[in-house]
């Protein structure tokens, strides 16, 4: 039994190990902090969309959907993200929502970070939220934390 565990536990090791090079080969060609920006294809639960990172004026980072479908609620109106806890942001339409705002880069760590990740329809407090790069360039990978528990989720980056 001992030795399946210590198995295991090395093939863990090395695939760990074997990814995370994959991960510093590319950090180190990605240098510049505008190398986010960019329309990334997002797949989960709710379905296929679309999302742009930008340079906002303030000159953070930001991501908001541009999947141009519109949503509706059931008397045909339009729906908006009104449970944003930004009240600005409450105005605008949920398919055209912010969903990550205020990210930094930071390039000893090559990554964005410091930026939050906000789910549209959500009253929940926005989590913390940190970009970099995966899988040789093809994949942003979005880690949201919110109170010590955190989820990494990969978009795939859609060449231009």
């Amino acid at each position: 039994m001992k030795r399946i565990i210590s198995l295991i536990a090395l093939m863990t090791l090395a695939l760990t190990a074997l990814s995370a090079k994959d991960h510093v080969k590319y950090e180190q060609r990605c240098l510049k902090a505008d190398d986010i920006i960019g329309k990334v294809f997002i797949q989960d639960a709710t379905g296929d969309s679309y999302a742009v990172f930008y340079k906002a004026k303030d000159g953070t980072y930001c991501c908001k959907c541009v999947d141009g479908k519109p949503v509706y609620d059931k008397d045909g109106k339009l729906i908006y993200d009104t449970l944003n806890p930004d009240p600005e942001l409450r105005k605008i339409p949920i398919h055209q929502a912010v969903i990550i705002a205020g990210l930094k880069y930071n390039p000893e760590k090559k990554q964005w970070d410091g930026g939050k990740i906000h789910n549209p329809g959500n009253r929940l407090e926005k989590a913390n939220c940190t970009v970099d790069f995966v899988d040789d360039g093809k994949y942003v990978r979005v880690f949201g934390n919110l109170m010590g528990i955190g989820k990494s989720v990969y978009w795939k980056v859609v060449k231009q």
